[in-house]
């Protein structure tokens, strides 16, 4: 073995190809060896080390690979697993074993993230060279448990269905150990560079093919300070020199330096660190002048824009795409935004990482169909099947119609999925158009989910069959067609991680019988774990990675971002299923050769030696950033960019975006800096002949975006409605005729404006339900009670209840509204017992009724020609007179509220009351239709509680104080201080003061105006039920609260007569304006 370093700006790969080219020109076939993370980069800089470009006789490959180019002409014993297949496996398996023998992992065996750490503990198990047996060393026994279970099923299931047990290496390392690879590795070498650190089973392989004489050579970085060093702790070639040292004393290697480095200010700068770092006293040292520059930004979004920026104005002084690199400190964080700026910008780049599959539609479309056969057809899961757009051709109309009408009837199951859709909201829905919607919908589907069990082939055939018949693979086309290119490429390649499933299914269930369900929950679990990775279409792309998979001199010009303190260095934990404290415990009892990676112990060295490839990536120079907050959250920068500004380096301030042509060098950039300025205003700072260019420039924007009825996004701080136009206003409200109002549509009116021009002008209705709601219990009880009072004069009052029920019963509506279910029958008993209740107490002695549902309409304001309509439940007429009384039925309790009535909210008994204006009226009142619930932790007698309960029965609302004498103990007139008495005067105040209610909405309705105005008491919450259609005004309470109409209200007073005195004082006002208009 020989070992090659150099220092960390030397191009050590050039000495490793030389080597490769001798051991080439000996005879050899070399294995040039990278590391996984590093292959495709290590082969471009091989190749352009090669004198011809090319060599047939050394091939860049990984470990595990080179595997396959050595068993190439090897009898095929078994067949080995990919990761996904492996994945596969364990969850069959998982699902195989019986919940009583789990200890610890029954409950979440099922669980793909559970399935993934299971699979990277079986292989770290092969790559430690352990066996499951060493599982039974820890120290919680229900975990070693289930591990040995797991594994010994996995194994046994391996070695039952023809795969290898084992990773590609171990199978190797087995047959090295065997002989019958000798003849093969007679003139095998292998030269392998980017290594820091061996796993046990690679220091293995590596010691039998030392044994065996195949010339080694292996390269790293160091310097020769570094390996003079006694006390290595902390130095920045740490890792490096502990290998070196550990490869001389386990292979005897020869250790040679390779070739000198430059020395440049980079490399000055490796050497003030490695001084730096070592143990012992500092010294100052004098300020290095660097191309190296630190950066700090306000957050992720402004680095991108930064480096964006930077690269557009490289671009112009000559670079390419290719010599540009970008390193990320924090991937997840910062590649969705490089993607949605890079795009901006219209810089291509590639970011070289596996993408999950968890997120498409593909795994949507998955997990509807299993959970929609899981579940029996549950609504939800088949709207969400139809949504992910790959179900058949349904136009979105059809299927928004379908999802309304499936909540309408509330249909769940295939049963009723399969009968004729009869039900309908009045005409909302077209029922015929809806059926030949459901049967496209069913006619693919039916065959595939009533199928029986059957082997796995068979039933793979018949899902393909399924997504054929649906266009699954034109629908997926359709939705890609509009992405740009690089999303193109993704959704190809996830298409690719799709089909394979099938290839997968076939090897690991085709002989095997399943169920349906079982089948789609492989295949959910399949899609859940499949990842995809792209390929760039060229190569002159800004390539984009993590920083810890850097080189020294990677690019030209490399970015280094995010670098904060909680990324810069990452420490690395364990999070698999074995924690740290239980790998060092088994490691105890492990012989010489093997043992678990543990993370700490190798954090330090190894984010030391990334640090320093880091800095020397660069080989003309450097940039560096951190950002000052990520998700509202303060971020310090990296103690090692902390460390720079000890050698002269300072942080750079950066100018105002936008300020140079080069710094957009695009269209799209420069309509985002426009955008961004239109938002945010102009920069104070800026020169003035740069703010006259950019004023002038949104100036132009605003016009152009007015004229083509445009708008930018953002939130809107200021929601208003526009006036409706004078042709629509002729339409709805021609000038011959009269404009009908109803006490409901006033209310609406005053509640919120907009709520009336959505329910009265436009005339949308809410979704509806099959299911009885309140307007129906209303309706059926209101039916019963009209039937009652028929049937009162002619028969006793229960026969006469009871013949109103039995007739109310047999109406339609009834019949199917509440015969649907359970649940509706009981809604049927509930409200049947109100109704026996209420009728006991219904008729009061001292009145008759006289009308029922008795609708009216009258002329309100002859000069406005404003009509007023309704219907009243019940007119009463006290026995032996002509004064009239109206009863309105309420489900709930509900009294007259002067409040209310004075700001619109609660006109209805004062309606009432103005209709029978013309006769004499003893008063308006509510009465509440409930079966009441007294309680009995009192110890009463009998008859407390029947009083109790007979105050629920009264009826509650306005009385003329000269009728009162008149009236029963059944009618509210007092309770405390509230009265609910009126005079003669009051009455007509009221009266008055509803007409001027009416006629100033009236004149609002004619004139288009219907502003966005809540309702509100404190000016800062809306009521709870009030209406604010935020879906369509995008009203939000602490954002417009300027809208909020502030209900009047009196300071410190509730008194009926303080009431009396605010509505005369309007009344007058009024009446006053009136005669100055005169």
């Amino acid at each position: 073995m020989k070992v090659i370093y150099t220092s960390i700006r030397a191009n050590l790969v050039k000495d490793l190809v030389q080597e490769a080219l001798d051991l080439e020109s000996q005879g050899y076939r070399v294995f040039y060896i990278a590391p996984n993370s590093l292959s495709f980069e290590k082969e471009r800089q091989v190749l352009a080390c090669l004198p011809n470009k090319a060599s047939f006789g050394i091939t860049v490959t990984r470990f595990q690979q080179m595997t396959r180019y050595l068993t190439l002409d090897q009898e095929v014993e078994a067949e080995r697993l990919d990761d996904l297949g492996l994945q596969l496996l364990i969850y069959r398996v998982l699902q195989t074993i019986p919940v009583d023998q789990f200890r610890a992992y029954g409950r979440i065996r099922k669980d793909p993230a559970f399935v993934q750490e299971v699979a990277a503990l079986y292989k770290e198990l092969q790559e430690a060279r352990m066996s499951v047996a060493d599982l039974g060393n820890l120290d919680n026994a229900a975990k070693a448990h289930d591990l040995q279970v797991i594994f010994q099923a996995l194994d046994e299931s391996m070695v039952a269905e023809g795969y290898l047990p084992a990773t590609a290496l171990a199978h190797f390392i087995r047959k090295l150990e065997s002989g019958s690879l000798d003849a093969s590795l007679a003139k095998i070498a292998l030269v392998i560079d980017g290594f820091t650190r061996f796993s046990a089973e690679e220091k293995h392989l590596l010691g039998l093919l030392h044994r065996k004489g195949c010339p080694l050579v292996v390269g790293t970085y160091a310097s020769q300070r570094a390996r003079e060093q006694q006390y290595l702790e902390g130095n920045l070639y740490q890792a490096s020199v502990e290998l070196i040292q550990d490869l001389g004393r386990d292979f005897q290697a020869e250790i040679v330096t390779g070739s000198p480095s430059k020395d440049d200010s980079f490399q000055k700068l490796t050497d003030r660190l490695e001084r730096f770092y070592e143990f012992g006293p500092k010294t100052e040292q004098a300020p290095l002048e660097l191309p190296l520059s630190l950066h700090k930004l306000a957050n992720p979004q402004q680095e991108i824009e930064w480096v964006a920026r930077r690269i557009r104005r490289l671009l112009a002084d000559g670079y390419r795409y290719k010599e540009i690199r970008l390193l990320l400190g924090d991937v997840d964080t910062y590649a969705p935004q490089v993607a949605t700026i890079f795009d901006r910008y219209q810089i291509p780049f590639y970011i070289g990482r596996r993408e999950s599959m968890a997120d498409h539609p593909l795994v949507h479309f998955v997990e509807s169909l299993e959970s929609l056969v899981r579940r029996h057809f549950r609504r939800e899961d088949l709207v969400n099947l139809l949504q992910t757009g790959l179900y058949g051709s349904f136009a979105t109309a059809d299927l928004d119609q379908l999802e309304s009408y499936l909540r309408f009837s509330d249909c769940n199951g295939l049963t009723a999925l399969q009968r004729t859709f009869t039900a309908n909201d009045g005409d909302r829905y077209d029922l015929d158009r809806l059926n030949q919607i459901r049967d496209a919908v069913l006619a693919p589907l039916l065959p595939f989910v009533k199928a029986r069990k059957q082997k796995g082939s068979s039933l793979l055939k018949k899902f393909r069959a399924l997504l054929e018949e649906i266009a699954l693979p034109a629908n997926l086309a359709r939705l890609s067609q509009d992405l740009d290119l690089r999303e193109q490429e993704q959704q190809a390649e996830a298409w690719k991680a799709f089909s394979d499933l099938f290839v997968q299914m076939d090897r690991l269930v085709g002989e095997t019988p399943l169920t349906l369900a079982a089948f789609l929950e492989l295949w959910r679990a399949g899609v859940q774990l499949a990842t995809y990775r792209t390929v760039p279409a060229t190569v002159d792309v800004v390539q984009v990675q993590s920083y810890d998979l850097v080189q020294p001199l990677l690019a030209k010009q490399v970015f280094a971002i995010g670098l904060s303190e909680d990324f810069f260095p990452k420490e690395t934990r364990d999070m698999g299923l074995l924690s740290m404290e239980e790998k060092e415990r088994l490691n105890q009892n492990l012989d010489q050769g093997q043992g678990l990676l543990i993370s700490w112990r190798e954090n330090g060295p190894k984010n030391q030696f990334t640090a320093l490839s880091l800095l020397n990536a660069a080989q003309e120079r450097l940039y560096l950033t951190c950002p000052g907050q990520i998700d509202n959250g303060e971020k310090q920068a990296s103690s090692y960019l902390q460390v720079l500004t000890n050698f002269g380096l300072e942080w750079q301030k950066e100018p105002a975006a936008g300020s140079s042509p080069d710094d957009i060098g695009s269209y799209q950039g420069l309509l985002s800096q426009v955008i961004d300025l239109y938002q945010t205003g102009i920069e104070e700072e800026w020169q003035p002949e740069q703010e006259s260019y950019w004023k002038a420039l949104v100036r132009h924007l605003r016009r152009y975006l007015n004229q083509k009825d445009l708008s930018l996004p953002g939130l809107n701080y200021q929601v208003q409605s526009r006036p409706l136009s004078p042709a629509t206003l002729a339409h709805l409200y021609p000038q011959d005729q009269g404009l009908q109002l109803s006490v409901s549509s006033l209310t609406d009116y005053y509640k919120n404006p907009y709520s009336f021009y959505l329910k009265h002008v436009l005339r949308l209705r809410e979704e509806g339900s099959v299911h009885p709601d309140a307007r129906i219990h209303g309706q059926y009880m209101h039916h019963i009670f009209e039937e009652y009072f028929g049937h009162l004069a002619k028969q006793e009052p229960a026969q006469a209840l009871q013949t109103a029920i039995q007739t109310v019963n047999r109406q339609n509506y009834v019949t199917y509204r509440y015969g649907l279910d359970g649940e509706s029958r009981f809604s049927q008993r509930m409200l049947l017992d109100i109704v026996r209740t209420s009728a006991k107490t219904l008729v009061a002695p001292v009145t008759e009724t006289i009308e029922e549902e008795q609708r009216f309409r009258y002329l309100l304001s002859p000069e406005d020609q404003l009509y007023v309509s309704g219907v009243i439940d019940r007119i009463d007429q006290l026995q032996g007179t002509s004064i009239k009384g109206v009863v309105d039925y309420k489900s709930a309790s509900q009294t007259f509220s002067y409040p209310d009535f004075y700001n619109g909210l609660n006109s209805q008994l004062v309606t009432y009351l103005d209709y029978l204006s013309q006769d004499q009226v003893f008063g308006a009142m509510y009465f509440h239709l409930t079966n009441p619930l007294i309680s009995f932790k009192k110890q009463e007698e009998a008859g407390w509680y029947l009083a109790q309960a007979m105050k629920e029965f009264t009826y509650k609302g306005l009385f003329l104080s000269k009728e009162k004498d008149k009236l029963s103990e059944q009618y509210l007139l007092k309770s405390g201080r509230k009265d609910f008495t009126l005079e003669e005067e009051e009455l007509a105040l009221l009266l008055a003061y509803n007409r001027q209610l009416f006629q100033q909405a009236a004149q609002a309705i004619r004139s288009g105006q219907f502003p966005i105005q809540p309702i509100s008491e404190d000016g800062q919450s809306v009521r709870a039920y009030v209406d604010q259609y935020k879906a369509i005004t995008q009203f939000e309470t602490p954002y417009h609260y300027q809208n909020l109409r502030i209900l009047d209200q009196l300071d410190g007073s509730t008194k009926k007569e303080d009431w009396f005195a605010k509505i005369s004082q309007d009344l007058g006002m009024e009446k006053q304006e009136e005669q100055e208009e005169e």
